[in-house]
């Protein structure tokens, strides 16, 4: 195998390295530097921030310690918060540049982050609607009354008839649609992909679970195949 010259992360929080601090007093307060979190737009690379900072003093120092990789450049592309397509986005844009000396490891964040997009309905939807920008589990049920207060406000915004009918469709769509193997499938078949492409163009990468499983066993049929040693936690612990 040839030397890594660079290593690229993504992933959510925990490979952006929240978490990590700069002193955990006698009495257990955890201190993070008093600097700014970043621009979201750029990933935190500036080390004056605290994504920045993070970065820095987690993984990318860790690798570098653990296998040797002084002269390894780490580009880490974590950042908090972020969902899978975010980073599928980032790596979508990077994959031209990839050569065989940089190794990927991708961390899937939990997939209920992910947004069921909705690609057939700009022609028909103003701008505004709360359904363009993805329903999700995160949005729907973990922060309550603030999303109940972001939806109602976009969807003030909006025609009366189509104030309604967006109302009427998001209650059915939870009570009839939205379950776990909805967004399992969806999983699926991005990993499939992902996986294919990254074999048909020899891309070293190495996919592994931050949260539950990306792809659960327990949903997929026995003809559905995942290379192991590229998916290092499949059907296996996360990290």
């Amino acid at each position: 195998m040839k030397n890594i010259n660079r290593v690229f992360l993504f992933g959510d929080s925990w490979v952006e390295g929240q978490g990590t601090y700069s002193e955990i007093t006698e009495d257990f307060v955890l201190i993070e530097p008093n600097i700014p979190f970043g621009d979201d737009k750029g990933f935190g690379k500036d080390e004056k921030t605290i994504s920045g900072w993070r970065k820095k003093n987690s993984w990318n120092l860790f690798f570098k310690e653990k296998y040797g990789l002084d002269d390894s450049q780490i580009i880490n592309y974590g950042s908090q918060g972020k969902d899978n397509y975010t980073m599928f986005e980032i790596f979508n844009k990077r994959f031209t540049s990839f050569i065989d000396t940089d190794l990927i490891l991708f961390g899937f964040t939990s997939k209920y982050r992910d947004p069921a997009r909705h690609y057939g309905f700009e022609s028909v939807l103003e701008s505004g609607n709360p359904i363009l920008y993805g329903l999700t589990y995160e949005k729907i049920a973990l922060f309550g009354e603030e999303t109940d207060r972001i939806n109602k406000e976009h969807l003030s915004e909006l025609s009366k008839i189509e104030r309604e009918v967006t109302e009427e469709y998001m209650r059915d769509y939870l009570i009839s649609i939205y379950d776990e193997s909805f967004w399992e499938r969806i999983a699926q078949s991005n990993y499939l992909f992902y996986e294919k492409l990254c074999k048909a163009h020899g891309i070293n990468v190495l996919f592994f679970d931050l949260f539950e499983s990306y792809v659960d066993k327990k949903f997929v049929n026995e003809l559905y195949k995942v290379d192991k040693t590229k998916y290092i936690t499949y059907n296996d612990k996360s990290y």
